[in-house]
This record gives C-alpha cells, structure tokens and sequence, in this order.
C-alpha cells in the first residue's frame, strides 16, 4: 500500500493505462492501481464450481459471471469479482455501454488467496454493498467456510449448512463446494 503522499489515480486515467503482461491485470482499488496476478488451480476450481452451482438463480431474471469486471463508484474503483450474479435488466443496458459504468453486481463472489486477503476483501465489501450489492461471499477453502453479508447481517456457513441465494429460494450447499479440497 502507498502512503498517505502519493496521488489517487482517478478512474479515467486507470483507463489509460497499458494492459500487464503474463496473465496478470490491474484493479482501481481507492485509487490505488493493485496489480494481481492469475488465480492459482484451487481458486480456478472453486470459481467454476461457484459458478455451476450459482445458474440456479438463472431461472429468477439473472446470470451468473466469473471473472466479472465492476465499477462499483464512480472515481476510484474499479474490480473484478471471482462470480458475479447480475440482473438481465443491467445485461440488457450493458449492450450499449461504451466504458464502465459505475454498477456493483447484485452477488459479488471472492475467494480468499494470497492477493484477496482479508483487508482487501473487507475494503470491496463496503465498495460494492454501498453501491447497490445485495451479498457479498467470501469463500475460504482453508477453513472450509463461505462468509455471506448481506445489507441486514453477516454469518458464516460451514459443513452441513446450505445458503439461500438473494433470498430467491434458491439454495447451494457448503459440502459440494468444497468437495474433494
């Protein structure tokens, strides 16, 4: 993290800058260009089983993204969320953006590594839930647990649980995404 000195890089000059190289990417995080590097295997896993086990919302007006880019506000952010629920509603605006606008996902999926700590996690929760996320997931395969927040509590799930999905009587269960790691 820079200190207090160093100048925030707004969102259009974020825009401007050249894409990295080697499969790694910017994020715009408070202003802070964070430079991330590729998932490894495990998260790649439990992204695509996220993913899977999620589309049970499709049938409900929504779809379900991985690696999805946001700009939760206007200025200083810009994210990727590891799984994104988004409305139809907004994929049907998103056809004629020309550039982001400023949108947080309905469900904003994360899975803890070595670049989604938890201070970081904290710091895109609060982005995202102040502008329009409903949850937020924070999946950590080591424990073995999936923290949900949503605008009205925050509890963490474990063996044997299963979490209702946007309050859509659509259920996941904690067991069959961790199965096997």
């Amino acid at each position: 993290m820079t200190g207090l000195a160093a100048a925030l890089i707004s969102y259009d000059d974020f825009v401007k800058l050249q894409d990295p190289e080697n499969g790694k990417r910017y994020e715009l995080h408070d202003g802070e260009v964070v430079l991330v590097p590729p998932a490894r295997p495990v998260h790649l896993v439990l992204q695509m089983r996220l993913l899977e086990m999620l589309r049970v919302v499709e049938d409900r007006g929504f779809g379900v993204v991985m690696e999805f880019p946001y700009r939760p506000a206007p200025r200083y952010q810009f994210w990727y969320a590891d799984v994104a629920i988004v409305s139809r509603s907004i994929q049907a605006e998103m056809v004629v953006w020309t550039d982001y606008r400023p949108y947080a996902p309905d469900l904003v999926v994360e899975v803890k590594s070595a670049s989604n700590t938890e201070m970081k996690l904290g710091k895109q929760r609060i982005a995202s839930m102040s502008n329009g996320t409903r949850e937020f997931w924070f999946i950590d395969g080591e424990k073995k647990t999936i923290q949900v927040t949503n605008e009205s509590d925050a509890r963490t799930y474990g063996a044997g649980e299963s979490i209702e999905v946007l309050g859509l009587a659509r259920f996941i269960h904690v067991d069959a995404v961790f199965a096997g790691i």
